[in-house]
């Protein structure tokens, strides 16, 4: 059994372009181009961590302190995206929830992904929003954590890009660090859940085959399928 809903959003403020930073500005064409930025800000974080291992506790500690803050805000902190989206792009947009057997997905039109929203979401308390100075209503980094209490796999489409985040390939991928610092594996020795933030670790390009399991790969399929239906941008929860 599966359910839909259909509406309008309507944001009437528009930005100001010469307000907002225009290297987090960038939307990239093609796949390719947002899989070397993405991997290279990887690559940054793997460096920053091996260098203070103290850091990736932290951000770990700061996720889950966001997600649980954000706690019952799911659904609205994606329709806030949705009309932030639709503000940026003119005032008004189209948002469309389907219920699935598999799990959720929210699509909407309006502006799609650039590189500051990518950023926010791998960077806790780094959200492109406030640096417009315009009244956008949620905070894209630090909202999409409130997802992290409903979906073990988040995965988002917009324009050229396919994104998703997944906690088991971020500690195999931290494990992969651990294997040249001590620091790292006296962490994830120690008790309790293993101090990894998942969104700190995204996965694109053909690293997304990660995320499997048919709950997953049908939500994928579900969310590729409204992006073609006219929507711009689609997440998933499953």
């Amino acid at each position: 059994m599966s359910y839909q809903l259909t509406g309008d959003i309507d944001h009437e403020q528009t930005a100001n372009p010469a307000e907002v930073d225009e290297a987090d500005e960038i939307c990239f064409e093609s796949s390719e181009e947002w899989l070397s930025w993405v991997g290279s800000r990887v690559a940054e974080t793997d460096a920053a961590y091996l260098a203070k291992p103290d850091f990736m506790a932290g951000h770990y500690k700061g996720e889950r302190s966001t997600a649980k803050d954000y706690a019952g805000r799911e659904l609205l902190e994606l329709l806030q995206n949705a009309a932030d989206a639709a503000m940026e792009a003119g005032g008004q947009g189209r948002v469309r929830i389907d219920v699935t057997e598999h799990g959720l997905c929210v699509a909407n039109t309006g502006k799609p992904f650039r590189t500051g929203g990518v950023r926010s979401l791998m960077t806790s308390h780094t959200s492109d929003k406030p640096e417009q100075k315009v009244a956008l209503i949620g905070a894209k980094g630090l909202g999409f954590r409130s997802l992290l209490n409903w979906s073990v796999e988040p995965f988002i489409t917009s324009g050229e890009l396919e994104i998703g985040f997944s906690r088991d390939a971020a500690v195999r991928h931290v494990e992969s660090l651990a294997l040249t610092n001590s620091k790292i594996r006296k962490l994830l020795a120690s008790s309790g859940p293993k101090p990894v933030p998942v969104l700190a670790f995204p996965l694109v390009g053909s690293d997304l085959a990660q995320i499997d399991g048919l709950p997953i790969t049908s939500l994928i399929d579900h969310a590729r399928a409204m992006r073609a239906s006219g929507y711009d941008t689609g997440h998933l929860d499953f």
